[in-house]
């Protein structure tokens, strides 16, 4: 029996979300759909303007990033035929830091499109036959990919997807927006992209959940202000078949679903943009070189769960977590 489960509750939780420590200080959610996950916002109420401003930034954002909005940046270039393709300055800019990260890890690629539709991700999944994902695969590549000031092209037959890096840099603008308007204390949450900013008015920090891998119940909790807390995990979507479960985050090497041993990453850094594609990558990628790469670039700090009911941290975490499943065991 096949069967797709999209985890729209978000991977990573925001424990006592929306009490900030004082019964005194009213705080106004906002709730809204976008970037094909379900978003809050949590601020205080005086500050409830910047949460309808970060809502239209968001949506706008997704107007031009969206894989499959008709007349979006990305649907057009996608479906372009390789014609120079018109687009916003705007997606001009995240396509060229997408490059670059590419650059520093080849494991973010984000010209899998192709692949996720032969898999059926956004439709009904299945499991392709061996020789049309080699032909998929054949046609994706970001050295397919040119892009200038106001424009970019596809060769090859070349398909994008921002997935793995839109929410991440929506976040970043939401959090430029609470600054701009001089918030104290707020709580964002973009379907497993989550960012914190400041602490409870009584000062203590907030916590944020990791999910126990298929289940609601809390596996660890995280401690910390002013951050960007970004998870991907083989539970937040994924099919069964054959008795076997197959996510949907495709390694670019094999174009099969990624299987390096992991059932999530929680990275943790002030860039959530960088979070965003850095946990996409360590999922490929496994913990090990995950944690080469952490070691020698020092870019951020991480939770891997392991498929064997493991729990690895980095060393900047150690004083702010903490393990509340007996079914899993923290590695040294």
């Amino acid at each position: 029996m096949k069967r797709l489960l999209a985890a729209f509750s978000a991977l990573l939780l925001l424990l006592s979300l929306f009490s900030f420590g004082s019964c005194s200080e009213q705080t106004v959610t906002k709730s809204f759909f976008a970037m094909n996950t379900y978003c809050t916002v949590t601020v205080p109420a005086k500050n409830a303007d910047a949460a309808d401003e970060i809502i239209r930034r968001v949506n706008a954002l997704e107007a031009l990033l969206s894989v499959s909005r008709e007349g979006s940046d990305i649907y057009r270039l996608n479906y372009s035929d390789g014609e120079q393709t018109p687009i916003d300055n705007e997606t001009a800019l995240l396509l060229k830091r997408a490059l670059e990260l590419n650059s520093l890890l080849p494991a973010f690629d984000f010209s899998l499109f192709r692949l996720s539709l032969l898999w059926g991700f956004f439709a009904t999944p299945s499991v392709p036959d061996d020789a049309d994902i080699k032909s998929a695969l054949s046609h994706c590549g970001t050295d397919k990919l040119t892009v200038g000031d106001g424009f970019a092209s596809l060769s090859g037959g070349a398909m994008l997807d921002l997935g793995a890096i839109a929410k991440g840099y929506a976040a970043d603008e939401a959090s430029k927006i609470l600054l701009s308007h001089g918030v104290e204390r707020a709580l964002l949450n973009f379907g497993g992209n989550v960012f914190v900013l400041g602490t409870k008015q009584s000062g203590a920090d907030y916590k944020v959940g990791i999910k126990k891998p298929y289940t609601e119940e809390i596996l660890a909790t995280l401690t910390g202000k002013d951050l960007f807390y970004v998870t991907s995990g083989s539970y937040e979507r994924y099919f069964t078949e054959g008795g076997k479960n197959y996510c949907h985050i495709i390694d670019p090497k094999t174009g099969y679903p990624a299987e390096s041993g992991l059932y999530s990453v929680t990275v943790v850094c002030e860039d959530g943009t960088l979070a965003d594609v850095l946990s996409t990558a360590f999922f490929i990628m496994g913990a090990e070189a995950s944690l080469d790469f952490i070691n020698e670039t020092h870019l951020c700090e991480a939770v891997f769960v392991t498929s064997g009911n493991e729990v690895i941290i980095t060393d900047g975490l150690k004083d702010r977590f903490t393990l509340l499943s007996s079914d899993y065991a923290l590695k040294d």
